[in-house]
């Protein structure tokens, strides 16, 4: 034996020695039996040397739960995403790597059953040697019917059901999902996720119960594309997905919904919604006490109308109705109309911040607390084809019917960016606790040729306004112009009314465009008596306030992740990346002033 000598090395070398000796002494060769037993004794003894090596090594001194526990951690999940539903669910490149650096760690990871519950029935080689190596372990299970027939699935929940804790079930086409609920006529009481996703669009969704309609542990259900939704009483789903349903029946909707009282988040978009044979005036609204998000987007203005009037909302709720169409024939004054409805939020006065952006063919309003237990509303129209030309006298009378949406008596931040700026101190009457005010506008040429702001006009009659006076508390103000600078004279007036009336501004900041034909300095000089009236004057570039969502509109789950469209943050960034580098840009070089008109005192009409 290897042990009985000074080392394994000298008692191999010895062994080689008597087998020569042996077969010299007779001249007869060297069997390749004998040398092929030689060789596997001497490779298992250098593996036992390794071994013996290995395991004094820190990490194979660690206990093998603990050791299991760090392996399996390199099993790195996918959380799955809205723009392909269908993806694997984990990644095991870094899990292999490591099976791979020594025996212990492969019999560890071999031996711990929960590292092995991913059963990938459509790329999987060998999910019978997984579903040995997981014991009794949850399942998570992912069934491709593109490559398998429905009663391998059927089948396969008869023999382990009761283990499933996820299940992801996906096609190319919806066909062969149709009649996927009668067969599935078998027990998953352990299941608590659930995502179905076709890559092709159906014709049209239907109700059916699911697994017996036993799902008594079900918390999220993810459907895209999908020919059908659950008709299961689901007492404790508390998250709901659904996404591009086609001609989905609103009475479904409903019914769906009365099934699922613990709902918390509910995400709707770019379903078909059907409302034509629904009689919304004797159907009650659906009570959802806990939810906390609801979201609803990609969808024509008046299908948003019809599912909000279906949902009664607590006032805590974050509220998203976002890319809600305005198509060409739509009248944008009775789409208005239709959001001015009563609803929790006119009611509630925890909302601090509002944002109010017109574009050239989008609008947005979001009204947000400083925390989640405060609500939010976020609305925002796409106009398609020729909505702009009919709806933007529409908008200007929109703003001031806020007040009938939201509650805005406790407002103290206020970013506005408006095309027309006819009806904004009007506006301003509604909010008489805004203390910041960030105004973004442009320049536009009058007949004549002049250059003219509306904006400044009105912010210039909001600071003279008085009995009563608009923003009564305000304290910062923040201004962007693009394409030029505001003359100084131009608010000075303003300031120093609010100087004398004993409102006198903390802080006072304006844009300045890159590459201006005047540098810093010169606006120092400008504006440095504006300092008597004023705490604080400074000057930015770039982009304006960098506004961001704020944190109250994140959802923390893991059930699945949103596509920019759909994530309110996500969304955001890429709002600003692309104002940011936009794939026409405008020139910032404006034309050189001429002579001392840009000195004009408080001459109101020049820039």
């Amino acid at each position: 034996m290897a042990s009985t000598h000074s080392s394994p090395v000298a008692y191999y070398v010895a062994r080689l020695q008597r087998i020569a000796s042996t077969h010299g002494e007779d001249g007869q060769p060297i069997s390749l039996d004998t040398l092929y037993s030689f060789e596997r004794d001497a490779l298992m003894g250098i593996i036992n040397l390794r071994r013996q090596y290995n395991s004094q090594r820190p990490p194979n001194r660690l206990p093998p739960e603990v050791l299991g526990s760090i392996i399996e951690s390199l099993r790195a999940r996918r959380v799955p995403s809205t723009v392909d539903l269908t993806a694997p669910l984990y990644d095991y490149a870094d899990f292999l790597a490591a099976m791979r650096v020594c025996h212990r760690w492969y019999s560890v990871a071999i031996a711990r059953a929960t590292i092995w519950t991913y059963i990938d029935i459509a790329h999987e080689s060998s999910p019978a040697e997984r579903l040995l190596r997981s014991r009794a372990a949850s399942l998570d299970v992912r069934f491709s019917l593109d490559m398998y027939y429905p009663y391998v699935l059927v089948d396969f929940l008869r023999s382990h059901g009761s283990r499933v804790r996820e299940l992801h079930l996906w096609a190319q086409n919806p066909r062969p999902m149709h009649k996927l609920p009668r067969q599935m006529n078998v027990l998953a009481e352990h299941l608590e996720r659930l995502i179905v996703a076709c890559v092709e669009r159906g014709s049209s969704v239907v109700m059916r119960s699911l697994l017996l309609g036993a799902t008594p542990r079900l918390k999220a259900i993810a459907l895209q594309r999908a020919p059908w939704v659950p008709a299961n009483n689901l007492p404790g789903l508390t998250h709901l997905y659904l996404s591009h349903l086609a001609r989905f029946e609103l009475g479904y909707l409903i019914r769906l919904l009365h099934n699922t009282p613990a709902l918390q988040l509910l995400h709707i978009d770019e379903c078909d919604i059907y409302a034509s044979n629904f009689d919304s005036d004797i159907t009650k609204a659906v009570p959802l006490p806990h939810l906390r998000n609801f979201f609803l987007g990609h969808i024509p203005v008046d299908a948003g109308w019809v599912v909000l009037h279906q949902v009664q909302l607590p006032t805590n709720t974050m509220l998203r109705l976002y890319a809600l169409r305005l198509e060409e024939g739509d009248d944008a004054r009775d789409a208005y109309d239709e959001f001015t409805f009563p609803n929790p939020f006119t009611s509630s006065n925890t909302f601090t911040r509002l944002e109010i952006l017109v574009g050239e063919n989008w609008r947005k309003v979001v009204a947000e607390g400083d925390d989640k237990d405060s609500g939010g509303i976020w609305i925002d129209f796409v106009h398609q084809a020729q909505g702009l030309a009919a709806s933007e006298g529409s908008w200007l009378s929109w703003l001031l019917w806020m007040p009938n949406m939201v509650s805005l008596a406790n407002i103290h931040t206020l970013h506005i960016s408006l095309r027309r700026w006819d009806d904004f101190c009007a506006l301003a009457l509604s909010l008489p606790q805004v203390q910041t005010l960030c105004v973004e506008g442009k320049i536009k040429r009058k007949p004549d040729g002049s250059s003219r702001s509306d904006m400044c006009d009105q912010i210039r009659m909001m600071l003279l306004s008085d009995t009563p006076v608009a923003f009564p508390h305000l304290q910062i103000l923040r201004m962007d112009i693009a394409g030029r600078s505001i003359v100084p004279g131009f608010l000075r007036s303003g300031v120093r009314k609010r100087y004398l009336d004993g409102r006198r501004l903390r802080s006072l900041a304006f844009r300045i465009e890159p590459f201006y034909w005047y540098d810093r300095e010169h606006f120092e000089r400008e504006y440095a008596d504006y300092r008597q009236y004023v705490d604080e004057v400074s000057w930015f570039e770039e982009d304006a306030f960098e506004w961001k969502v704020s944190e109250v509109w994140r959802t923390e789950h893991d059930y699945w992740q949103l596509r920019p469209s759909e994530d309110p943050m996500l969304f955001m960034d890429h709002w600003y990346q692309s104002r940011s580098h936009p794939n026409e840009p405008e020139s910032l070089t404006p034309n050189p002033p001429q002579g001392e008109a840009l000195r004009n005192g408080d001459n109101a009409e020049s820039l």
